[in-house]
C-alpha cells in the first residue's frame, strides 16, 4: 500500500495480478497495472490499464511505493522483478535504464532478484534509493543503477516488512521483531541508537511480540506495525517507545465497521499499511482500503 499527498491510495491485488488507484475518499478506483489475470509485461508496454504485466502472489505482501516525485515502485513477485511506472518521462540513464522510460509505462529496473515471492516490501528515501526485501536480504538500488546490500543478511526466517522514514533511517520486520539501520546515530523511541555503519541492524525496543507484517513510519517518527494474526494495528511512538493499539480489538470481536470507532472491531485479513506526507496513515483489510480518522 502506497499513498500520495492528494489522498490517493495504491493497492495491489494479488488474486488479479493488479495495482489500483484510490481517489480521494469516495472518488473511486482506477486500474493503473495489469488486465486482471497474471502475466509479465514488456518494458515500455502500451496502456498499463489494458496490457498487464504484473503476476503477483495472492497470500503473501508484495511491495508497492512512492517516491516525491509520484514514480510508482512494484514488486512483480512471481515474475521476480522490482518494477517502475514513472509519473512523467525519466531520461535514460536512471536506475541503470539504457533508454528513457515514458509516463505511464511499465519498467524492470531489477530483474536480478533470485527468490521468490520478492520484493516482498519497497521503501523509498529522499535521494530517490530503493530499499527492497529479497527475502533475507535488503537491497538498496541507488538512481545511478548500482545495486548493494544494506547491513548483513539476516540469519533466521524470511523479512515481512520495510519502510523508511524522512531522514532515510530503514526498518525491517520479521514475524517476531523489528530492526532498524539508522543512517545517524540519535535517541529513536526514547533508546539511544548509534549509526548503522558502526552497529548494524539493531533491535526496537518496546515493540511487543505479534505477527509483523507490513510498517509505515509518519512524518513525525511514529512507527505503524500491522498485527495480521490479532487483525490489528499499533503505533510505537516516536518520542516515549510507548506502544498503542490504535485500531482493531487485538482480541477477536465483530468486523470493524466504516465509520465506527478504530479499536471497536477487527480488522480481518490486515496487511497493508502507508502514512502519507499530509499526516494521514491507511490500510488494508481483505478488499477494502481505510483511512484512519
Amino acid at each position: 500500500l502506497a499513498a500520495d499527498a492528494a489522498d490517493n491510495t495504491y493497492a495491489l491485488d494479488g488474486p488479479t495480478s493488479s495495482l489500483y488507484k484510490f481517489t480521494t475518499p469516495g472518488g473511486g478506483s482506477i486500474r493503473v497495472i495489469g488486465t486482471g489475470s497474471a502475466g509479465n509485461g514488456a518494458d515500455g508496454g502500451s496502456d498499463l490499464a489494458t496490457a498487464g504485466g504484473l503476476a503477483l502472489n495472492g497470500t503473501v505482501a508484495a511491495g508497492v511505493a512512492l517516491d516525491q516525485d509520484g514514480h510508482l515502485f512494484v514488486g512483480d513477485q512471481t515474475n521476480v522483478k522490482l518494477r517502475m511506472v514513472p509519473a512523467v518521462t525519466i531520461v535514460g540513464g536512471r536506475y541503470n535504464f539504457a533508454t528513457d522510460m515514458a509516463a505511464g509505462k511499465l519498467f524492470t529496473i531489477d530483474g536480478s532478484i533470485v527468490n521468490t515471492l520478492s520484493p516482498r516490501a519497497i521503501g523509498i528515501d529522499a535521494s530517490r534509493n530503493a530499499f527492497y526485501l529479497d527475502n533475507r536480504t535488503v537491497f538498496k538500488l541507488a538512481p545511478n543503477g548500482t545495486k548493494s546490500t544494506v547491513g548483513s543478511v539476516f540469519p533466521t526466517s524470511a523479512l515481512q516488512g520495510l519502510t523508511v522514514d524522512r531522514s532515510g533511517n530503514i526498518y525491517v520486520s520479521q514475524l517476531a521483531n523489528v530492526f532498524m539501520y539508522p543512517v545517524v546515530g540519535g535517541t529513536y523511541f526514547g533508546t539511544p541508537l548509534a549509526a548503522g555503519s558502526t552497529n548494524g541492524w539493531q533491535v526496537v525496543p518496546g515493540v511487543g511480540a505479534f505477527t509483523k507484517r507490513s510498517m509505515a513510519v509518519d512524518r513525525l517518527g511514529n512507527l505503524y506495525m500491522t498485527d495480521f494474526l490479532g487483525e490489528a494495528l499499533y503505533v510505537l511512538d516516536a518520542v516515549s517507545g510507548t506502544r498503542y493499539r490504535v485500531a482493531g480489538t487485538g482480541s477477536g470481536g465483530t468486523t470493524l465497521a466504516a465509520g465506527g470507532t478504530p479499536t471497536s472491531g477487527v480488522l480481518t485479513g490486515i496487511i497493508g499499511i502507508a502514512a502519507s506526507t499530509i499526516g494521514k496513515v491507511y490500510f488494508t483489510t481483505g478488499n477494502k482500503v481505510w483511512r484512519m480518522p
